[in-house]
Order: structure tokens, then C-alpha cells, then sequence
């Protein structure tokens, strides 16, 4: 249904994840690319952290469940073991996984907290 208490820090998340692009465009160079997308991406994740905080069962863990699964498949299909090729679905599926771990432990804490 959507969420709209945007806050200041996602204010800050997307000007720094648009910086990271202009430093991409500026750089050229393949693994500068995938860090500064590593940066974005752990940024764009941020605010879904700080929400799944207050509301952890306002997202879907099968969602995060299929995410880090076909990122981790992703992972097994490649020809190359260049760390330009790997190093953005090993974080993609850490992110995921560590998503599901915060929810099923905020799940919990808020459990204890009603009981």
C-alpha cells in the first residue's frame, strides 16, 4: 500500500546514491562501476532496513526469499571468475538474506513485546 513516511536519512540515501552514479559516469573503469553500485544498492536497501525496524510485517519474505535465491543461482551460472563478475550478486544475496534474518528477529521482538 505504500509507505509515505519519508524521513531525512531517505533524503540523504538518494542524494548519495545519485552522487554515486555521477562518480560512476566519471570514473569509466568497470570496478570502480560495481563498487559505486555496491554503495548505491546498499544504500537503496537502507530504508527498508529502518522500516522492516518499526513494521516487520509490513514486508514480504518470500519476496526477499526468491530475490537472494535467483541472485544466488545467478552466482552459479557464471563462466568467469572475474571478482567484476561475482561481487554484486554476493552482496545482492547478503543483503536479501540478512533482510530475512532482521525480520524473522523483529518478528520475534515484537511477539515478546505484545505478549
Amino acid at each position: 500500500y505504500g509507505h509515505r513516511g519519508i524521513t531525512r536519512f531517505d533524503w540523504w540515501a538518494l542524494g548519495l546514491a545519485l552522487t554515486s552514479l555521477v562518480l560512476w559516469w566519471y570514473t569509466q573503469e568497470p570496478l570502480s562501476a560495481v563498487i559505486i553500485l555496491i554503495i548505491v544498492e546498499l544504500m537503496a536497501f537502507a530504508p527498508t532496513f529502518r522500516k522492516s525496524y518499526h513494521l516487520p510485517h509490513q514486508e514480504t519474505i518470500w519476496l526477499y526469499l526468491t530475490s537472494g535465491l535467483s541472485y544466488a543461482l545467478a552466482l552459479l551460472a557464471l563462466e568467469q571468475n572475474a571478482v567484476v563478475n561475482w561481487l554484486y550478486q554476493v552482496v545482492l544475496v547478503t543483503l536479501n538474506f540478512s533482510l530475512i534474518g532482521w525480520l524473522f528477529i523483529r518478528r520475534r521482538q515484537r511477539a515478546k513485546m505484545t505478549v
